[in-house]
């Protein structure tokens, strides 16, 4: 009977080392998994303050392209403009002294 016991003592042994060895196992299954979540929740929040970034710079874009468009509506008249004015004028002039 003393290596029948010896047997079942060998045999328990050996099952809780087992179980010792699964149980590490689980501890750094889950230690990577509380890893991973938190790595998760970081990209989450980079992710949320590339968005509210790129919401700033299209808000930004817009204001100044409003902008834009209204200096662009009230812009004084160019170069060509002004040249174009004063050689109508000056044939209207010439029209009317020539008529005289």
């Amino acid at each position: 009977m003393p290596v029948e016991a010896a047997r079942t003592v060998y045999r328990i042994v050996e099952e809780h080392a087992i179980q010792g060895r699964e149980i590490d196992l689980l501890k750094k299954q889950l230690d990577l998994t509380e890893r991973e979540s938190a790595l998760k929740d970081k990209v989450i929040e980079l992710e949320q303050q590339r968005s509210r970034l790129f919401e700033d710079a299209f808000n930004k874009e817009k204001d100044l392209t409003d902008r834009a468009l209204k200096l662009s509506e009230k812009k004084s008249p160019g170069f060509w403009e002004v040249i174009g004015g004063v050689g109508l004028i000056a044939i209207i002039v010439t029209v009317v002294a020539s008529a005289l």
